[in-house]
């Protein structure tokens, strides 16, 4: 079915917004920060590309249904065709018309917010050592 690849897209980049909004925007596992940013622009762009191997898996079963249906079967070369034609076909419809389009945006902004992560952006950004506690000052100058 075509719109199990959109929902995977769409699963796949609302885990990645979530997990990369936790160090950029609450300073939740920031010490992770780069690895977090390079897991979310990976996972990100394959949210975008899930449902088209949702709509490529989807045409395999229809073709061999529509051919075993024909009176006199189909050749390969028809088989083919038929084929490239129902994943062109698939691959519009499944971005337009089964939500695909959603995979595309939480897809993008997933990848985006684990390039800021990598940048150290907002919260991500890793505070700077601060001062032994403990340690005696000395103030002026000594006797």
């Amino acid at each position: 079915s075509l719109i199990g690849g959109s929902v995977g897209g769409i699963v796949v980049g609302i885990l990645v917004v979530v997990i990369a909004s936790l160090p950029l925007c609450c300073g939740i596992l920031k010490q992770f920060g780069k690895w977090i940013g390079a897991a979310s622009i990976i996972l990100g762009i394959l949210a975008i590309v899930i449902p088209a191997f949702g709509s490529m898996g989807a045409c395999g079963p229809w073709v061999d249904e529509l051919c075993s249906a024909s009176c006199t079967g189909c050749t390969s070369s028809q088989r083919s065709d038929i084929g490239a034609l129902c994943n062109a076909v698939g691959f519009i419809i499944v971005y337009l018309g089964a939500w695909g389009w959603a995979a595309i945006v939480l897809g993008i902004v997933g990848a985006s917010l684990g390039c800021c992560v990598c940048c150290g952006c907002c919260k991500a950004k890793m505070d700077p050592p601060s001062a032994p506690v403990g340690q005696a000052q000395q103030v002026g100058a000594p006797a």
